[in-house]
């Protein structure tokens, strides 16, 4: 190694009390942060509608303070190709060959307990409400509003105190829906801790009494994280095992169970993860395709055609076993009350089913758009104060520097929520008025769904179930009651039934669209498990069913003119259904997934209406889109999770669009570069670590007459593990290349964290301060990933950002024109913010060039080779 670097090294050392000690992940970085949340930038000097903030439209880039670039720097990035080092080619050659039968075992086994477990999730839910609670239903039945409204109120908050006890003090990395986490890791981003078991406990806990205490959230959105944990947590006994048994680089031979526990790489667990996450969307929403398309267009970073086959059938899987559950539970309950068993019979599993046909209209598609245009106004407002709303949350939380303080005050949040909502609903409850309702001829196809509830009713309903299924109602109903008594899926039936005008007031929609819009996002920032997506489809149908019986009521005069004319047309459950798709995709931005979502949960058999959701998505996402990210890519910007976009677009000042053709990747690399040779002293090694936080280092040859020429990368990681997990070094192996020597076999190589982090620090520090390994060397051949690619200097800035995205690299080599390390790019340097940052540095000095000068010099002291004197921009003219 060059005397340079290593005196630079020995000026930058600090003496061994200073020194920094490293993680259990061999960074000295601080740790990441177990609740975003509760970081607050006290550097944030934006105003309060700065473009590139909370008002982003798509193309901004969003932008980041000081503090909250500190906190990205804690996130590392994971290669998705395993290191192709002589070490694992080994290892390759000894491991029996894989089987189709063996991957989709495994693959089978994810789906089958994510739909096991969003079965356990539902019947808890849906067994255990809050209103099913003796002294509750007392108070119902009673008309006792004072004791409702105590009861209610103290269930309520005892409930919601528990879903947050189990976050804020055991686990905090379960709080929220965990999409955004998800979504972060399979794009290649390192988020700690947010797939173990210990999470998936606790998120189990959390996300059922935060439904239980009803709360206007739901475990649909959580449903994806769960699956993706079950996916993460079928390799971890692989890992386990290994480390049991590493003297062989095998398992133990346990019959089949073996081939279950071997080792897999990240690509085969990203994998897992993305089968698990969309398998848990497939099953909590009975919808196997949108589980499939939510995978696609948002889920997953790296998509192939085997992953679609794969994921489509992992979805119809889990769906299978939740429904077959479902069916078993059906049977039981039928056998207990003493009905006949009919084991065969599967309940009908949409969740909203609406077949009901309307004689629709040309007419309804102006205010389809109208809904459209809405919702995606409506979509960025929502998410605009939710960062807002965030932030400011955030800000009042930073003024308390006591963690046990600040834990109180995060669980006195969530009861406070909870009383808040639980009087609200109660009060909404005892100011409904009464309606009266006689079905004497047997509900209709449309209303079949609806379920009413009688509360301070003179008349109470009473409802009798015929032999051919049909349910006679008659007696008056509670509006409040039979929207915000029962289960929120059950309000969405409600709001979503046919041929029901003026069944709900418009008073109370509009109590209802206030509690979910407040309750909703209060609940989504703090500290529980809890889902948006049950709330993003309530609020669209309530706001849907406003628009609907507005403009019901005022052609009502209209329509009784012209009865022959064909209103039917005009149903306020028509339009409830397409704001509850408007809605979802103004704050997703998913507009297939959407369209989707809707078809399978509510059976739509209409090629008209399903044009009609089609348009209201397209229609939001268009308006959405000038306005803010979607919610789930902003609350990645918000946890400062460093995320790269499939496709990067980055504009001048003008707002004009710079191709990225006209820059190299010397524009974004990062100079100069810490390497090592491919022989070092143990004692630089063991200096290199414990004095930088270089996530990976370019190994070079350090021959004659060949120095610094690229032979590929070794990360902090692998050198770490290499270093502490050798007993003795042996001076003569510098001399020996063959693959007897090896130390370490490559799964416990290629280990995520350290296994013990005090001894390795021990060790480092040992090798560091003894002068004696300064002449023992390390032999890095057997260890250096040769197939780590690298760029020359002049190489084009887009095909670098499409090769890093592509591949799923950590880390980008860029040499010059005689193979030899000139800079080196991470995901840091290709987030978008960072590269618009530095093309309009370049372009902003090339035109104050311009201006004194008839031509730029394109010698070596130039960043970029351009062919004129300022790139050419063109107009922004793609879908954004």
């Amino acid at each position: 190694m060059g005397s340079i670097v290593e005196d630079d090294l020995v000026r930058r050392r600090k003496t061994f009390a200073q020194r920094r000690s490293l993680s259990e992940y061999a960074v000295s970085l601080p740790s990441q942060p177990s609740d975003a949340f509760g970081i607050h930038p006290k550097d944030d000097k934006f105003r309060f509608f700065k473009k590139g903030r909370d008002f982003q439209p798509r193309h901004a880039k969003h932008q980041f303070t000081e503090d909250e670039l500190q906190t990205l720097q804690t996130y590392e990035s994971a290669a998705i190709l395993p290191s192709h080092s002589e070490v694992y080619r080994k290892w390759l050659e000894n491991e029996p060959p894989r089987g189709r039968m063996e991957s989709w075992t495994i693959l089978s086994i994810v789906s089958i307990l994510t739909g096991t477990l969003a079965f356990i999730l539902r019947l808890i839910c849906e067994k255990f409400q809050i209103i099913y609670i003796p002294f509750i239903q007392n108070a119902l039945e009673t008309n006792d509003t004072l004791s409702l409204s105590i009861y209610y109120t103290i269930a309520s908050c005892g409930f919601g105190s528990v879903a947050a006890i189990v976050i804020i003090y055991f686990c905090p990395h379960a709080s929220g829906s965990g999409l955004p986490e998800i979504i972060g890791i399979l794009n290649g981003c390192v988020v700690r801790n947010v797939l173990s078991f210990k999470t998936l406990i606790c998120k189990m806990i959390s996300v059922i009494f935060v439904v239980i205490s009803k709360l206007p959230v739901g475990f649909e959105g959580p449903m994806v994280h769960i699956g993706a944990m079950v996916g993460a947590c079928m390799a971890k006994p692989i890992q386990r095992c290994f480390h049991n048994d590493s003297s062989n680089g095998c398992c133990p031979k346990i019959g089949c169970v073996s081939r279950l526990c071997r080792y897999r790489d990240c690509q085969e667990r990203y994998s897992l993860i993305c089968v698990g996450a969309a398998s848990g969307v497939a099953s909590a929403f009975s919808s196997p395709i949108s589980g499939l398309t939510f995978a696609m267009e948002e889920i997953s970073s790296h998509w192939s055609r085997k992953d679609t086959w794969r994921t489509f059938v992992c979805c119809v899987l889990a769906r299978s076993t939740t429904e077959l559950l479902r069916s078993l539970e059906t049977t039981i309950s039928e056998f207990n009350s003493g009905h006949a068993m009919n084991i065969l019979h599967l309940p009908e599993s949409a969740l909203f089913d609406m077949k009901h046909d309307l004689n629709l209209s040309l007419l309804i598609f102006i205010p389809a758009l109208i809904i459209g245009a809405v919702g995606g106004l409506l979509g960025a407002v929502f998410i605009f104060i939710h960062l807002k709303a965030s932030k400011l949350r955030r800000k009042l939380f930073s003024y308390i520097q006591s963690t046990q303080v600040q834990n109180v005050l995060k669980l006195f949040e969530v009861i406070l929520i909870a009383a808040i909502c639980s009087s609200f609903i109660v009060s909404v409850l005892h100011l409904s008025p009464c309606k009266e309702v006689n079905h004497q001829e047997g509900l209709s196809d449309g209303r079949k769904s609806l379920e009413l509830q009688s509360y301070r009713c003179q008349k109470p309903l009473n409802s009798t179930i015929l032999e051919n299924g049909q349910s006679l109602q008659a007696g008056e109903y509670n509006q409040g009651a039979s929207l915000l008594l029962g289960s929120w899926e059950q309000m969405i039936r409600n709001l979503l039934s046919r041929q029901t005008f003026n069944y709900f007031e418009i008073p109370v929609i509009c109590a209802c669209f206030v509690c979910f819009w407040t309750f909703s996002c209060w609940t989504s920032m703090t500290n529980v498990a809890c889902g948006l997506l049950i709330p993003q489809l309530a609020i669209g149908a309530i706001y849907g069913r406003l628009m609907g019986e507005l403009l019901h009521s005022s052609l009502k005069g209209i329509m009784e003119r012209y009865e022959n004319v064909g209103w039917e047309w005009v149903d306020p459950g028509a339009f409830a259904l397409m704001g509850a798709a408007s809605f979802l995709s103004g704050t997703s931005r998913l507009p297939i997934t959407s369209v989707v979502m809707v078809v399978e949960m509510t059976n739509i058999n209409m090629s008209l209406l399903l044009l009609l959701v089609m348009v209201c998505v397209m229609m939001s996402k268009f308006v959405g889109d000038l306005l803010t990210h979607s919610i789930y890519h902003s609350v990645l910007e918000i946890k400062c999770i460093p995320y790269l976009e499939p496709d990067l677009k980055v504009y001048d000042n003008d707002g004009l669009k710079v191709s990225l053709e006209l820059f190299t990747s010397s524009t974004v690399m990062k100079s100069p570069v810490q390497f090592v040779g491919v022989k070092e002293s143990v004692k630089f090694l063991a200096n290199l670590l414990l004095d930088t936080n270089h996530g990976a280092f370019p190994v070079v040859n350090n021959d004659d007459g060949m120095e610094k020429t690229y032979l590929g990368i070794i990360t902090r990681l692998e050198l770490t593990i290499l270093l502490t997990k050798t007993e003795r070094f042996d001076p003569k192996e510098i001399e020996k290349d063959d693959m007897d020597r090896l130390r370490i076999s490559y799964p416990e190589y290629s280990s995520t964290k350290l296994k013990n982090a005090s001894t390795a620090n021990m060790v480092l520090n040992k090798y560091s301060s003894n002068i004696v390994y300064k002449n023992i060397y390390v032999n890095l051949k057997p260890y250096i990933n040769v197939s780590a690619p690298s760029v020359p200097s002049n190489f084009c800035l887009r095909r670098t950002y499409m090769m890093f995205t592509a591949m799923g690299l950590r880390h980008l080599v860029v040499t010059d024109r005689l193979n030899q390390v000139i800079g080196i790019i991470t995901r840091k340097d290709l987030m978008g913010f960072s590269v618009e940052d530095k093309i309009r540095a370049i372009l902003l000095r090339n035109k104050s060039l311009s201006f004194s000068q008839s031509s730029v010099s394109t010698g070596p002291d130039c960043d970029i080779e351009v062919q004129s004197t300022v790139p050419i921009v063109e107009e922004e003219n793609e879908d954004n």
